[in-house]
């Protein structure tokens, strides 16, 4: 049915973020790598340090996107077409990758939640129920670490949890 198999696809992108020398690789890949910004005493390279909320663009990811997910790109929750049931084919192999690399087991899930980790904290508020909670009057009580990162503190915020940072050890 497919030219290749999703397992395939997701091996030659591995492939190409690698070789005999995987972080020159990644570094030839970086998009913007060569991006200046001006200034007072000429323009400086771009120092980009957030990468806890976002990564920079990589062009061997955007090949592969522009490449073999675009062009069949689909609800990957159906089956009834040819692109929806190649999405759905490459949802269940990233899954299986996912799982792999986290050394997940049979009672294991892995759980796609969306863009970043804002969207996996607000699977966690309502997986465990925090509106229901809060609509019957409760408070439950959400503790975070000195470090959090803003995305991890909003989303429990909002939903009307008690959050409370434990100071540092």
């Amino acid at each position: 049915m497919f030219d290749s198999s999703p397992i395939t696809l997701f091996e030659r992108f591995q492939a190409s973020l690698g070789g005999a020398d995987a972080l020159e690789t990644l570094r030839g890949g970086l998009i913007g790598k060569d991006a200046r910004l001006p200034g007072p005493f000429g323009p400086k390279p771009v120092l980009y340090c957030d990468y806890t909320a976002s990564g920079r663009a990589l062009m061997q990811a955007e090949r592969f996107v522009l490449e073999e997910v675009l062009p069949w790109y689909a609800n990957s929750h159906t089956e009834a077409s040819h692109c929806g049931a190649r999405m759905t084919a490459m949802r269940r192999a990233a899954r299986q990758i996912v799982a792999r690399s986290c050394g997940a087991g049979s009672d294991h899930a892995v759980i796609f939640a969306g863009s970043g980790a804002t969207a996996g904290i607000n699977r966690l508020v309502h997986l465990f129920g925090i509106a229901a909670a809060t609509a019957r009057g409760e408070r439950p009580l959400v503790l975070i670490g000195p470090y959090e990162h803003h995305s991890n503190i909003l989303p429990w915020r909002e939903s009307g949890a008690e959050v409370r940072q434990l100071p540092e050890a």
